[in-house]
């Protein structure tokens, strides 16, 4: 088994996976430069008996975006850059660019209830 890591220019990680050689000179794209600035929070619910997470941020992630834009496929347009790069690899594994969860989560808001920043990760590929 192969493996590349690369880092996105927003910061975030890629890793490529594949039963093959990965060419070492592949580039991370990402459809946006802008560095991920996540901070979500937790929120104690009283009439649930829960914890609750809170990311408003993830209001503007991307929705069902047309076929041209599909940020999951690989990039065939520079101009128009999805999530993964073209090339011959089996998997890839990378962060999430609106996160519920974030190792970076710090301050939560004051509120009414208990809050804590909503600390963690989770890497899907």
């Amino acid at each position: 088994m192969y493996a590349l890591e690369l880092t996105k220019p927003d910061g975030r990680t890629l890793t490529l996976y594949s039963r093959r050689p990965i060419p070492w000179n592949l580039s991370a794209p990402s459809p946006s430069t802008q560095p991920v600035a996540a901070n979500p929070h937790l929120r104690w619910h009283p009439l649930r008996g829960e914890w609750v997470a809170y990311a408003a941020y993830r209001q503007g992630r991307t929705f069902m975006p047309p076929a041209e834009y599909n940020p999951l496929a690989p990039t065939s347009d520079p101009a128009h850059p999805t999530e993964l790069p073209q090339g011959d690899y089996d998997v890839a594994v990378f962060d999430n660019r609106f996160p519920t969860l974030t190792p970076a989560a710090h301050d939560p808001p004051p509120c009414i209830v208990e809050t804590l920043p909503a600390s963690g990760q989770f890497r899907a590929g």
